[in-house]
């Protein structure tokens, strides 16, 4: 008999211990704010090489179907008291370049200054302030021969503008690097970020030729024809609902 009492009070407290268990993670899921992925957005680059006619030959592909004309960038509808994406550039074009078998060392290939660029952030929230903007950026792949990538070749962001439209004095702040290098290799790199918050509408952008390169680490091993990649631009914050 005692040894059937022991057992019921031992059960007894693995009960209560159970459900203390629960309750606190119960309570540690309500209270404990986790970041989300607000919205991610895609636009595409591209570059291409061609023959330098002056130099050695070398082994010359099918031109590539060039990517469609820029629209004034994709625009995406967000309710005024949440955060979201309102704008991001569709396409990244780079310079038409010449290059031969003889070409070598690293090679900077500025954008095609077209038009200007644009990211904007809309920041509605009433509770919640912080938010940061990354972009990663897939391989450049060569249109006609998939296998072949631009190694080590990495884009880089110069001499950006920032500007807040908030009317309400105190209320944001941005931080951001006027010179970000990514890589292209899916690695993410934060472009913008709220410090420590930025109400409203932000945005960066670019007009002028230099802002934006692609670095090429070793040109000897680019083959002639188009390259493109995928940019993706992600906006991480915690809503307030």
């Amino acid at each position: 008999m005692r040894h059937q009492r022991l057992n019921r009070k031992r059960k007894g407290y693995m009960d209560k211990r159970k459900l203390l268990v629960s309750l606190v993670i119960v309570m540690l899921g309500v209270f404990v704010a986790k970041p989300v992925v607000a919205q991610e957005i895609k636009s595409q680059a591209s570059v291409e090489f061609i023959l330098d006619d002056a130099l050695a030959p070398v082994t010359q592909p099918e031109t590539a179907t060039p990517l469609p004309p820029n629209t004034p960038g994709i625009q995406a509808p967000i309710q005024v008291s949440t955060l979201g994406l309102t704008r991001v550039f569709d396409r990244l074009s780079f310079e038409q370049t010449k290059v031969s078998g003889l070409s070598t060392g690293s090679l900077r290939v500025p954008e095609l200054a077209s038009d200007i660029k644009v990211v904007s952030v809309w920041d509605g929230r009433m509770t919640n302030d912080d938010w940061v903007l990354s972009v990663s950026s897939s391989a450049f792949t060569h249109v006609d021969e998939p296998s072949k990538t631009l190694t080590g070749a990495r884009i880089g962001f110069h001499s950006f503008s920032t500007e807040n439209n908030d009317s309400l004095a105190g209320r944001s702040s941005l931080s951001f690097s006027s010179d970000v290098f990514l890589p292209t290799n899916n690695s993410a790199v934060t472009i913008m970020s709220a410090a420590p918050k930025a109400k409203g509408q932000s945005s960066f952008y670019s007009g002028n030729s230099g802002e934006i390169s692609l670095e090429i680490v070793d040109v000897s091993e680019v083959m002639i024809g188009q390259y493109q990649a995928t940019l993706t631009w992600t906006l991480s914050g915690i809503p307030d609902y």
